[in-house]
């Protein structure tokens, strides 16, 4: 009687920032440093990571690969008894470019990067499963206090999951 959330997770990009989610290979850092710090949440700003991030939005390759790895997890999971539907990408995060402030940044992040990259990917999944339930999140920043601007993604089945949590979680 369980349901099932298949969860593309992630906790600071991957494992070549020494935790969980998208593969290495899929990780392109510009070259740019990498310092671990103490508060977790402020490893997410850290060059390579944001190098990352941007990369993942904007390289068309990891786009593909992206979708491809959905694709390819709906064809082997659509049809088992237990599946309620597949998480995206748990709390997603984004680059601030130059010059932005907080709020702008993750504003655009939402609207120009994820909310496309959600489209696609559910495009993607329903190429092969139309009848789960496709969740998508936003930034854990609502947390801190920022707002949430992701735009509409289109479909059916389709549930916004945001993840809250206690301020001084993210600073543990």
């Amino acid at each position: 009687g369980i349901l099932v959330i298949i969860d593309f997770h992630q906790d600071v990009y991957g494992p070549a920032f020494g935790d969980h989610g998208i593969p290495v290979w899929a990780t392109r850092t510009d070259g740019k440093p990498f310092t671990p710090q103490a508060t977790w949440f402020l490893n997410y700003l850290q060059p390579a990571v944001q190098a990352a991030w941007e990369h993942l939005y904007e390289d068309a390759d990891l786009r593909q690969a992206q979708a491809d790895a959905w694709k390819h997890v709906a064809a082997r999971f659509h049809s088992h008894p237990a599946l309620f539907g597949y998480d995206l990408l748990n709390e997603p995060f984004g680059k601030i470019r130059d010059g932005e402030g907080t709020f702008d940044a993750f504003a655009r992040v939402q609207r120009e990067q994820m909310t496309p990259m959600f489209q696609r990917l559910t495009d993607a999944l329903r190429s092969v499963d139309p009848d789960h339930f496709v969740l998508f999140e936003a930034p854990n920043v609502a947390s801190l206090g920022l707002p949430i601007n992701l735009g509409h993604v289109n479909g059916d089945k389709l549930i916004f999951f945001p993840h809250f949590y206690d301020p001084s979680v993210e600073s543990a």
